[in-house]
């Protein structure tokens, strides 16, 4: 009997291009967190689509409440017939698959936000130092004491006293542009750098250190660059380091070999004290690892779990949390514990982004120093810390925390970042 042949499917169209007010969320990664009681006859292993299409508008609200739902009949929609069996359903969309996608500038509360922002700018300008024009004196007549008389046979009569010169208004001279601030506060920046390095300089001595400079595995340094393999490419990425720095490193190696320590480094011409502190987070000086003063503000175990997992616990039982996530901008769960261990991945995925766009309005009130937001709405209540790129996000038992817990924990949060950034390493091999 002649076998019938499978139901062909018809390729989908091309999607269109998207509005400024919409948002496409991967296809791959969205179809794999369909149930399979949602798939239809026609499902197969290949996406049709490269991205599903969805309006900000419906996606932004939802996203604030911690929860994205959207209609199988959406999806189904964007794709050929027979993909999907129950179009009344609704889908759990994965938190980081929308937070990754929606732009950051969507992410704000735009009304109320710029309002402030707006007014924080006003009072900066109100409070700013006034430069007043300098007082002019004005010249003032004074009455002399009348002589005495003196027979004579006609009167003195005494000249008006000239008058005085109009003065010319002051005008006050124009406030310097921002770029020739920028240039000024460059050109002080280098100063006080050369200035420390000669510092420096003159008062290294010899100097005994109980660390070699060799980090033992990139656990230990997750996103470092190690300077006897890395490129030039490669090298460029380091804080302060551009080509001409990274071809004289690249130089270096070939004439002398591979970097025995990460102390090496300052022989390379053009590593001063300065640059080589921005490179590796160390200085010239260091007497021992950054990796000890983490192991000791944390008190640490050396037992052989993953390091960011005691580094996450450390943590929480220093600040009495009940659950901890380490994450960086992106969002990514690096590290979790406690009851944060199942929904990790959401308080990283919406912890992170918000604060550090809070953060960026805060320091417009409070400066430099807006590292540390508490939650006590939430529940349980939110402690979140900040350092540079790197966000901890903590379950508290309740709102409060000491000071003194807080403060160690903020100094544990500097070497955090330092652990977990971009910096020049010396591996083992």
């Amino acid at each position: 009997a002649p076998v019938a042949a499978p139901p062909v499917v018809a390729p989908a169209a091309a999607p269109a291009a998207k509005k400024p007010d919409e948002v496409g969320l991967p296809g791959a990664a969205l179809l794999a967190a369909v149930p399979a009681a949602f798939r239809g006859p026609a499902w197969s292993g290949e996406c049709p689509v490269a991205e599903f299409v969805f309006p900000l508008a419906d996606l932004v609200p939802q996203l604030a409440q911690g929860r994205v739902v959207l209609p199988v009949a959406r999806l189904a929609e964007q794709v050929p017939a027979g993909w999907f069996a129950d179009l009344g359903a609704s889908l759990d969309v994965p938190l980081e698959l929308v937070v990754a996608a929606v732009p950051p500038e969507a992410l704000q509360v735009r009304g109320k936000v710029d309002k402030e922002a707006a007014a924080a700018a006003r009072m900066g300008s109100f409070f700013a130092p006034r430069i007043e024009a300098p007082a002019i004196p004005v010249p003032v007549v004074v009455a002399e004491p009348e002589p005495a008389p003196v027979p004579a046979p006609v009167a003195a009569v005494a000249e008006p006293a000239p008058e005085p010169a109009p003065i010319a208004e002051a005008i006050p001279e124009p406030a310097p542009a921002v770029a020739e601030v920028a240039e000024i506060e460059e050109e002080i920046e280098e100063v006080e750098e050369e200035l420390e390095e000669v510092a420096e300089g003159e008062e290294e001595t010899a100097i005994v250190r109980n660390w070699d400079g060799v980090e033992i595995s990139l656990e230990r340094a997750p996103r470092g660059v190690d300077v006897n393999e890395a490129d030039v490419a490669e090298l460029m990425m380091l804080p302060g380091v551009g080509a001409s720095r990274a071809e004289a490193i690249v130089e270096w190696r070939q004439a002398h070999g591979r970097f025995a320590s990460i102390y090496d480094l300052a022989e390379v011409p053009g590593i001063g004290p300065s640059l080589f502190r921005r490179m590796t987070g160390f200085t010239l000086n260091s007497l021992s690892s950054r990796h000890e003063r983490l192991a000791t503000l944390l008190s640490l175990e050396d037992t052989k779990r993953p390091l960011l997992a005691r580094v996450a616990e450390a943590l929480m039982k220093q600040v009495g949390a009940e659950g901890c996530v380490l994450t960086d901008r992106q969002g990514l769960s690096l590290g979790k514990v406690g009851s944060m261990v199942e929904e990790g991945g959401r308080y990283a995925a919406l912890g992170s982004r918000y604060f550090l766009k809070t953060k960026r309005h805060l320091q417009q009130f409070v400066g430099q120093d807006a590292d540390c937001l508490i939650v006590p709405g939430c529940n349980p209540p939110l402690l979140l810390l900040c350092a540079e790129d790197m966000v901890t996000v903590m379950a508290l038992k309740s709102s409060h925390v000491s000071a003194r817990r807080l403060g160690q924990a903020r100094k544990a949060m500097g070497e955090i970042a330092w652990l977990l950034g971009c910096r020049a390493v010396v591996l083992k091999y």
